[in-house]
């Protein structure tokens, strides 16, 4: 999935799945950023292909990302988060 298609899909979350995403992903951010927090749930091989894959075109299109805090906003901001206490 591309992160154009990953923000896409946030952003439709309806409000409680949002916050469940927002959740999950705040709990496993450290082994997003970094997969040997991960321990036990190690990559795979592919999965770490991948992951190598998505760094090298990140590196080679700097300008393609959107920060979290960024794609977190806009999708609160759509599905009125605000009023929910996530924003």
């Amino acid at each position: 999935m591309s992160l154009q298609e990953l923000t896409a899909a946030v952003a439709v979350l309806p409000p409680t799945e949002l916050e469940a995403f927002t959740q999950w992903f705040e709990g496993h951010r450290a082994g997003v950023s970094d997969p040997a927090a991960l321990g036990d749930a190690a990559l795979t091989d592919a999965q770490r292909r991948e992951l190598e894959r998505r760094a090298d075109d990140d590196d080679a299109n700097p300008d393609d990302g959107v920060p979290w805090e960024q794609v977190k906003a806009e999708a609160l901001a759509r599905q009125g988060g605000a009023r929910f206490g996530l924003g």
